[in-house]
């Protein structure tokens, strides 16, 4: 009897394997040679390095301190303005909320910053608060959750594990006075799937397996033990009824590109393996029903890697 339970259990997670690998398929959208650094951007190209995120009109929007990009078809760019007042900055926390794009945070040389920008068309920037009530600090996760905007983990000196929320941009709460039950990290990968938001795998150079969700932001709950390995600078996010989990480092050169599924965060189906080569997938992007994946870093073993400029995206397969 044993022996059967463990020939059936096999056959459905088989089963489940192949329905993973027959529902969806990845689609080169551009190829290598279109995509640039931002401050090279021209017309008919993209910058890379960024990520998008839907944002006013409907629109994909990508920002850094050199410019503000928007599209409406995820493959053509255009840039809105080249001129922003709060100048140059590196990984400083980015969303939409309220009808407004919202810049936080982040690192000018080696200052870190806890100032906070909106705009409402991504030309006129207005600074709304010049401390925050949160630490100054890099590499903050930013989205929206309940209706609010939530600024979570980062980097201040130490990889951070507190979670804010605010219903206005302007006014913080912290959800977690005595710290979130995960450990500390910079970038995590966090998104909203089921009212739950969840936190998959590690954040910058902090390879990580773990799955934590939470219905508040308050307190957290550890997922079952992932059949993925630790890995960081990944894409964790939710598409078409499920979580998924793509690429990324386990160390520096050491690049991954498989990807998972699951419809409930804790039985997680492997796909085929797709055709675009081991890579960082820090930039995605949920538009047009599409999962979109734009560049990635490369390189040698051992090595940072470089941003390629390339598109792709994954969409169900047409029955």
């Amino acid at each position: 009897m044993q022996r059967y339970l463990t020939i059936v259990l096999a056959l459905l997670i088989g089963m489940q394997r192949a329905q993973a690998q027959e529902d969806f398929q990845w689609t080169l959208a551009l190829p290598v040679g279109q995509g640039v650094a931002p401050g090279d951007w021209d017309e008919g190209l993209w910058p890379i390095g960024l990520t998008p995120i839907i944002g006013p009109d409907s629109l994909l929007w990508m920002i850094d301190g050199r410019g503000v990009w928007s599209s409406a078809d995820a493959v053509r760019w255009t840039r809105v303005t080249a001129s922003l007042p709060f100048g140059a900055r590196t990984d400083f926390s980015f969303a939409y909320h309220d009808s407004k794009l919202w810049v936080m945070g982040g690192r000018a040389g080696e200052a870190f910053l806890n100032d906070i920008w909106f705009s409402t068309d991504g030309v006129a920037w207005r600074n709304v608060v010049r401390q925050a009530r949160w630490s100054p600090r890099s590499g903050a996760t930013a989205l929206v959750f309940d209706k609010k905007l939530w600024l979570i983990g980062g980097y201040d000196g130490r990889d951070r594990r507190d979670v804010w929320n605010s219903n206005n941009g302007l006014d913080w709460y912290l959800a977690t006075p005595a710290g979130a039950a995960w450990p500390g990290r910079s970038n995590p990968v966090v998104t909203v799937f089921k009212d739950r938001l969840w936190i998959l795998g590690g954040g910058t150079a902090s390879a990580r397996d773990d799955v934590w969700w939470s219905e508040d932001g308050r307190e957290w709950t550890r997922g079952d033990k992932t059949p993925w390995a630790s890995r960081y600078d990944h894409a964790g996010v939710a598409f078409r009824g499920r979580l998924w989990v793509i690429g990324g480092a386990r160390s520096e050169g050491r690049w991954l590109n498989d990807v998972w599924s699951s419809t409930d965060g804790e039985i997680w189906v492997e796909s085929a393996e797709p055709p675009w080569a081991p890579r960082t997938v820090e930039h995605v992007a949920v538009f047009d029903n599409k999962l979109w994946l734009y560049g990635g870093r490369v390189g040698p073993r051992g090595d940072r890697g470089a941003f390629i400029g390339e598109i792709w995206y994954l969409d169900p397969i047409a029955p």
